[in-house]
């Protein structure tokens, strides 16, 4: 087991407007669902037009880890690609 977890993928946002959009990475644990770490980017605030870049969210990883859910999200107005995601755990 590793000590980290990260998520890479491509994205292309066009005209975001009231919100952002980004990569998601969520682990969860056993049981009922136990979110144990969680990252969608909303912190970077990724709005109005860019062109393919890519990005990156790395979360510590935890041996409880049962479920990883990746993609990307879009919350307001506007239009987003996702491509090319890999997961990695260190």
């Amino acid at each position: 087991m590793g000590d980290s977890i990260t998520l890479i993928g491509n994205m292309k946002i066009e005209n975001i407007k009231e919100g952002f959009a980004g990569l998601i990475l969520r682990v969860d644990g056993y049981g009922k669902p136990e979110m144990i770490v969680f990252d969608n980017m909303k912190s970077h605030q990724l709005r109005g037009t860019k062109d393919w870049q890519q990005y990156s969210i790395t979360l510590p990883y935890s041996k409880r880890a049962k479920f990883i859910y990746i993609g990307g999200i879009i919350v307001g107005k506007g239009k987003a690609w996702f491509d090319d995601f890999v997961v990695t755990i260190d």
